[in-house]
């Protein structure tokens, strides 16, 4: 069985292959939620302002006592 984490990763790699057209109209982010069967992961999709075509999905991990916007400055 996969992690929770390798859930949501396969998630977000999904939604940028097979949605590509979604993130050229929108601008952004948002928060959204992952509900496994071991709990809820949380996150934050950012959607870029150029609208041309992008296939990137980055992914920043935090913890509880290491939020993202933390690591996102290291």
């Amino acid at each position: 069985m996969k992690s929770p984490t390798a859930i949501f990763m396969n998630l977000l790699v999904l939604i940028a292959l097979a949605f590509p057209v979604f993130a050229q109209h929108e601008e952004g982010s948002q928060p959204i939620a992952l509900k496994t069967s071991t709990g809820t992961l949380f996150g934050t999709l950012e959607l870029p302002q150029s609208r041309s075509r992008v296939r990137v999905v980055l992914i920043i991990a935090g913890r509880a006592d290491r939020p993202r916007r933390k690591l996102a400055r290291a």
